[in-house]
């Protein structure tokens, strides 16, 4: 659970993996990316997920979760290895969603190698991983220089999906939305309260900004209430990712942003000169009031 297994562990956890899948039929009713932003999963009473192999996830453990997964396979219910991991609890989550609460991120690595349309798979209230994964404070000794769960899966979905040519993520993964009309960065912002006391960025903080620097843009996206995350961050006094959000000041304002931005820019100057941006205050609040 300190940080991501050897190479050696995961080559052999992946092994068996394959050798399961080698065995079991294909999926049925494979669900691509494009029709599951769509869809809801919805969950079925004979497809809960499977007690001890949530167990093995929740605690990151990679050898009870190759033996869990064994098991269930040789139980005759003639599931695929993806339809397995895709089951769900009653919450709709798949055990992806389950890795990313938990911030099991080897568990989560090896399920997104071997079934990667479960990245876009969504539970009942329309989360993806990645929602899940921005709601989950990241514990402190896990922070360690390790990839944390959200790098986790944007770098699996990276591998497995498209992405520009500078090797972006792909907007929609990031621009999806659950029934609250939040993007990841929507769920990150409200979960993850910037505490301007710390000298240094907070666990709480860096998974804002993996999010908004994956895509900037997001964070004008207004949700079902018309708030977008700069609202939420200036409700939450976030002023570094007001100062940093990309302001065109040729273009009429995005919808989702109100004077209450401008409000924090003029009444925070300790925090433009704390990041030399002191004397823009104007000028920024003039293209969002």
């Amino acid at each position: 659970m300190a940080g991501l297994i050897g190479l050696k562990n995961l080559d052999h956890a992946n092994e068996k993996i394959e050798s399961l899948k080698e065995k079991q039929l294909p999926t049925t009713g494979t669900v691509f990316p494009e029709e599951q932003q769509q869809q809801r999963h919805q969950p079925a009473t004979n497809h809960q997920l499977d007690y001890k192999l949530s167990r093995a996830i929740k605690h990151d453990n990679i050898d009870d979760f190759v033996h869990q997964l064994e098991q269930v396979v040789s139980s005759g219910n003639n599931l695929s290895v993806c339809d397995i991991l895709g089951q769900v609890t009653p919450a709709g989550n798949s055990c992806l969603h389950v890795a990313a609460k938990h911030q099991s991120v080897n568990v989560a690595n090896l399920i997104a190698l071997h079934c990667p349309s479960l990245l876009t798979k969504t539970n009942i209230i329309g989360d993806t991983p990645l929602h899940v994964a921005a709601k989950t404070k990241i514990h402190t000794h896990r922070d360690n220089g390790q990839p944390n769960i959200v790098e986790v899966i944007l770098g699996s979905y990276k591998k497995h999906y498209a992405v520009d040519d500078d090797g972006d993520v792909a907007p929609p993964y990031l621009e999806r939305v659950n029934d609250f009309g939040n993007t990841p960065l929507h769920e990150a912002v409200s979960h993850h309260h910037h505490h301007t006391h710390h000298h240094h960025q907070s666990t709480d903080h860096k998974v804002v900004a993996i999010l908004f620097e994956e895509d900037k843009q997001v964070a004008y996206f207004p949700n079902k209430e018309n708030k977008s995350p700069l609202y939420l961050a200036a409700e939450n006094w976030n002023v570094e990712l007001l100062l940093e959000a990309p302001f065109m000041s040729n273009e009429k304002p995005y919808e989702g942003l109100s004077p209450l931005h401008a409000v924090i820019l003029e009444k925070t100057p300790h925090a433009f000169k704390k990041k030399k941006y002191y004397g823009i205050s104007h000028r920024t609040s003039s293209t969002i009031g």
